[in-house]
């Protein structure tokens, strides 16, 4: 199935047949979403200015940071699995180093929060006297308790498996066992 990419049009959700959907999720989009939001509750701080003008930048730039859409996909994917709408969810993912990145994006993420920002830090500055800080510090928990369930959704090898696809080339075979065996050292149930 292809969508049309056709200039002001909106992908979504299509029905492909009787009990069959498929969903396009515009990652630089969904970037922009949720930056905004980020923008606007940092804003309710108050008007006092710590150094922090994330308004001077624009969502697109964040694209370049590695992981961001990725995260954000995984986010977006998790909420439909937490919906009654779908009793399956299959994701298409990219090429197996691609994939990696992607199915490793929650914990070097989570990893990197609590190095630069470790948690017992954001607990104080969200129950400090400074109204910015401790806005900031709630946005960050709002996303390590998403990422987070992200991370949990992946790990659970009852609700989370993989299947790998190759071609019949020799080198797109030996890729499909390194893949393989990155999968089994993370932990993602291999169906097939």
């Amino acid at each position: 199935f292809r969508f049309p990419h056709d200039p002001g049009t909106v992908a979504g959700v299509a029905r492909v047949l009787p009990g069959l959907e498929v969903i396009e999720i515009d990652s630089l989009a969904l970037l922009e979403d949720r930056f905004r939001d980020v923008v606007h509750m940092l804003s309710q701080g108050g008007p006092h200015d710590h150094g922090i003008d994330l308004a001077a930048l624009d969502p697109a730039e964040l694209t370049g940071l590695p992981g961001v859409q990725e995260l954000l996909m995984l986010v977006e994917i998790a909420q439909f699995t937490e919906e009654d709408d779908w009793d399956v969810v299959v994701v298409d993912c990219p090429p197996s180093a691609d994939m990696l990145r992607i199915v490793t994006a929650p914990d070097t993420l989570l990893s990197y929060l609590d190095r630069i920002w470790p948690r017992h830090e954001r607990t104080m500055s969200a129950i400090g006297t400074d109204l910015r800080k401790a806005v900031l510090a709630a946005t960050v928990e709002r996303i390590v308790k998403a990422v987070t369930q992200v991370r949990d959704l992946l790990a659970d090898r009852t609700r989370t498996a993989a299947r790998l696809i190759t071609g019949p080339e020799q080198v797109a075979v030996a890729e499909a066992r390194r893949v393989r065996s990155a999968a089994a050292l993370l932990g993602l149930r291999l169906d097939a």
